[in-house]
């Protein structure tokens, strides 16, 4: 009898539960419900939804008791286990999804955004997946351990089903050979190109030996980068298989190990600084990989191959499968750094480096950079000090010389101002390294006569200045790749830049004097810097302002509209920007901007033309926001589109329309290259009509100004000239139209005066006296004159 009760409970225990190694009585228990919801019979905080033994055994439970953290729990038969409100946290002995050996899949649904699903237990994943629900957002999953049993052919897999969400996995992963875990995006229908579902895993990866395989699940339009996997400092035995568009990032620094590597095509590898990745077992690679990196390169002046890839003897690692990416590091990645294998000769393993040429950067900032102290007191300069360098030397030839932030701060660096004691402002100077690089809002300050050197380069927030007494000459190629960067003449100087711009940045010339007293200075840009596609801003950037015409400008200096780039891709209307209250563009040589160029040019606030006895003309596009000025003799020729506000707006603001001619000529050539400006003349200043006579609607209207109301101003005591010029005078009887302007009687007074009446506009023509055509239907009145050729004479003998 005793027999068969013992026999009895065993087959129970057999039925319902294990007897653990531990001691500890434990079930094995079933999910038989899909129900869930916080309240509504969750699975993670209801004992009734799980059966004892077998989906078909005794319920665990009542409904509404915790289920037992002492049992085992296995989710099969395409069953469902929800984690979400009060049922983000499950105590158990282990917690199963699927069963590999009845061949059923279970399922554990992610519901806990902003907060952790939590398995206070072992979590196996043996066949089904795991999938985040809710829309895209922040999630995790925290275990004790997570053990995979999944087959390689049929991985278990974490997925994704909105865009754009993040999963960590917190919890050490175990696996034999064979099995196998998958990471990617398994969203209903084709998701929005370029999104990015990214796995953060920050667990141990040494005891798995299995696959782990990053993929998208599903097809994707254009799809690039589309799912992503962080790594932590990592040790994979097991293989890692990355699926084509994916991303893999190793966030930490130091060696990360993996048994086997496999890489599909378009894969982005991202290593953090000091960061590098070894295949022990086997690497192989379907197309190509795009490699990320943060590297600092060593800056002790010596080409350094820095290891990023290493794989082992065998494998095939060719440079040319490989892009690099600069990760954004701007301040050293313009210097020709390149891919290569190296191989190594005892044990055959291959490393993919990046060989870094010679650099070297500041590392002691030069003091009084603005030269505020006195001048026979010496200055600290980094030129004639070696300790100022990282490689403690002298500059010298064969290395680049880059002067970035360390530790956080901008650096300044000066070029030599005194000999022998004295302050020579005659100094010629020549750089022997072979590029000097300014970034990172960095500093150089110029001093001396002429500063030589073989190359340039400003990258975003770089500034190279003039020193306060100084007026350099700048004989060096300057290229300028993107960003902002700053060209800075102030205190009267002129800083004359002899060598080519080429980049595509956007070049702010203008004074950086913090005082309110010497904002003057200039730039001269003397190359032809047709590859130069950036833009320009002409502005003073000192803290001084005054809000009408001053003596004291800012000066851009032109000779050829070349000296501001080449030709745009498509028309920027703003391409020069001009403004005040102290900028001035003036003519070094008669320049013509013309429309060849894809370059607008904008004046705004209180802007000077001074065109210094030259002719500067203007067919292309012209921006008019504030009082624009224009002084010295010579002449401005207006004859291209006009517009207002910011550029592209046809009509003016009252008030931000005006153009004062303090002095010279104004010419006008096209038919609305003045229409809406408020023109106010000085005395002793002209007007000069310059009519094409091809042109009908031109020799019609003349100079057409309507658009405002009070379109030209002239003192009534003012002595201003009116004159017409043509290359080709009329051959035939005109009407020729000098002024039309609004109908309204001080409009055409003024108009009148500044007419006048006008002497024989070109030789052996007569013209009538000025008249008026009025236009009832536009409100407009046109001053106009007739123009006859004399008779022809015949003489019979």
């Amino acid at each position: 009898m005793m027999k068969r009760l013992v026999m009895a409970g065993v087959a129970l225990v057999m039925a319902l539960g294990t007897w653990a190694e531990d001691g500890v009585d434990r079930n094995t228990c079933y999910l038989v419900t899909n129900i869930s919801g916080s309240g509504k019979g969750c699975a993670t905080t209801n004992a009734a939804c799980w059966a004892v033994g077998s989906e078909s055994g005794p319920v665990l439970g009542e409904a509404g008791e915790i289920p037992p953290p002492e049992n085992d729990y296995v989710v099969r038969n395409k069953y469902k286990i929800q984690f979400q409100g009060n049922g983000k946290y499950f105590k158990c002995h282990s917690l199963q999804i699927g069963d590999r050996d009845a061949n059923t899949s279970g399922v554990i649904n992610n519901y806990t955004k902003g907060s952790a699903m939590t398995v206070d237990g072992e979590l196996i994943c043996a066949l089904g997946d795991c999938c985040t629900m809710s829309s895209s957002g922040t999630y995790f999953l925290v275990a004790d351990r997570i053990t995979v049993t999944a087959a390689e052919s049929k991985p278990f897999t974490f997925s994704h089903r909105y865009a754009n969400s993040t999963l960590t996995l917190q919890a050490p992963v175990y696996g034999a050979i064979g099995t196998g875990l998958g990471l990617g995006f398994k969203g209903t229908s084709v998701d929005s190109p370029g999104s990015n579902d990214v796995y953060v895993v920050t667990n141990d990866w040494s005891h798995f030996a299995g696959t782990l395989c990053v993929t998208s699940l599903m097809a994707r339009a254009s799809s690039y980068f589309s799912t992503k996997i962080v790594f932590g400092a990592v040790e994979l035995p097991g293989t890692l298989k990355v699926g084509p568009e994916t991303i893999l990032e190793f966030a930490e620094s130091g060696v990360a190990r993996v048994g086997n590597l496999a890489l599909g095509d378009n894969v982005l590898l991202t290593l953090a600084r000091g960061a590098s990745l070894e295949v022990t077992s086997a690497f192989s690679q379907n197309g190509t990989v795009h490699i990320g990196y943060a590297h600092e390169p060593p800056m002790n002046g010596k080409t350094n191959d820095v290891e990023l890839l290493r794989v082992p003897a065998g494998a095939v690692l060719d440079a040319a499968n490989f892009v690099l990416e600069d990760g954004g590091a701007t301040t050293w990645g313009h210097l020709g750094h390149e891919l290569l294998v190296k191989v190594d000769a005892e044990t055959g393993a291959q490393a993919l480096c990046v060989r870094f040429p010679p650099m070297v950067c500041l590392t002691e900032t030069d003091v009084s950079t603005f030269n505020q102290a006195k001048d026979d007191v010496p200055y600290p300069n980094s030129m004639t000090n070696a300790a100022h360098w990282s490689d403690g030397l002298l500059p010298h030839a064969g290395v680049h010389y880059l002067v970035m932030r360390r530790d956080g701060m901008a650096m300044y660096l000066r070029t030599p101002q005194q000999t022998n004691g004295v302050n020579d402002n005659k100094i010629d100077f020549t750089f022997p390294g072979e590029s000097l690089t300014i970034a990172d809002d960095c500093r150089m300050t110029v001093f001396g006569a002429k500063f030589r050197a073989k190359q340039i380069y400003i990258l975003d927030g770089g500034d190279i200045q003039n020193g306060q007494t100084h007026y350099p000459d700048i004989y060096a190629p300057i290229h300028m790749p993107s960003g902002t960067a700053y060209l800075s003449a102030y205190n009267g100087n002129t800083m004359a830049i002899y060598g080519e711009l080429t980049g595509c940045a956007r070049l702010v010339l203008g004074s950086v004097s913090g005082g309110t007293s010497a904002p003057s200075g200039g730039e001269y840009p003397a190359s032809l810097n047709t590859n130069f596609l950036g833009t320009i801003d002409a502005g003073l950037r000192a803290n001084k302002t005054k809000p009408t015409y001053d003596k004291t400008y800012h000066t851009l200096n032109v000779a050829d509209e070349r000296n501001l780039g080449g030709r745009l891709p498509a028309f920027d209307p703003t391409a020069l920007r001009v403004h005040g209250p102290f900028e001035r563009l003036a003519a070094k040589a008669d320049v013509t901007f013309t429309t060849n160029y894809n370059r607008g040019v904008y004046f705004y606030d209180i802007p000077v033309i001074n065109t210094q006895g030259h002719r500067m003309t203007f067919k292309t596009a012209v921006g008019v926001n504030g009082t624009l000025f224009k002084e010295g003799e010579g002449t401005l020729e207006l004859g291209g589109t006009l517009a207002f506000a910011d550029a592209t707006a046809e009509l003016p603001t009252a008030g931000s329309n005006t153009l004062d001619i303090v002095k010279g000529t104004l010419a006008v050539s096209a038919l609305d290259a003045v229409n809406g400006l408020a023109i106010a003349f000085s005395n002793n200043t002209e007007l000069v009509l310059m009519p094409d006579f091809e042109d009908a609607a031109f020799t019609r209207w003349g100079v057409r100004n309507v658009k405002t109301g009070v379109p030209f101003a002239v003192a009534a005591d003012a002595q201003v000239a009116f004159r017409v010029e043509a290359q080709t005078p009329p051959t035939h009887k005109c009407t020729l139209g000098l002024l039309t302007v609004p109908n309204e009687a001080d409009a055409k007074t003024v108009a009148h005066r500044l007419v006048g009446t006008p002497g024989k506009f070109f030789s052996g023509t007569t013209q009538s006296a000025v008249r008026e055509i009025v236009d009832e239907a536009a409100q407009v009145v046109t001053l106009a004159v007739d123009i006859r050729m004399p008779g022809t004479s015949l003489l019979l003998r």
